[in-house]
């Protein structure tokens, strides 16, 4: 998908209105939909709009329910905004990980950082 290797360049603004091109003008199956959405929210990540980032990993997950990748994204993209006790919630739900092992996790993430 060209999207996908125009974010991978690092052209971020390219790959998401490619992204919006084909979303709008698609007729696409819901899986691969969701890959585009996918790929739009990682690009809006990296131009640091983590809200609507966060808007595209939800569409993702609506039409790919339980999709690691858009929990992951979607979860960074939370940390990013500070709402880590959104982030643990939508997290546990969604990837079926405790939200005490997440908060874990991100202790020891925190932890290794201050090194």
């Amino acid at each position: 998908m060209r999207a996908a290797c125009l974010f991978f360049l690092g052209r971020h603004k390219e790959a998401v209105a490619l992204c919006d091109h084909a979303l709008r003008w698609a007729s696409t199956e819901p899986s691969d939909a969701a890959e585009i959405h996918l790929i739009r929210g990682r690009a809006l990540d990296a131009l640091k709009q983590w809200k609507k980032a966060i808007a595209a990993f939800n569409r993702a997950l609506r039409l790919r329910p339980g999709d690691l990748a858009a929990c992951q994204f979607r979860l960074l993209a939370r940390v990013h905004t500070d709402d880590h006790e959104t982030a643990a919630k939508e997290f546990a739900r969604d990837s079926g990980m405790s939200e005490a092992k997440w908060f874990a996790l991100l202790k020891k993430g925190r932890k290794k950082r201050k090194r």
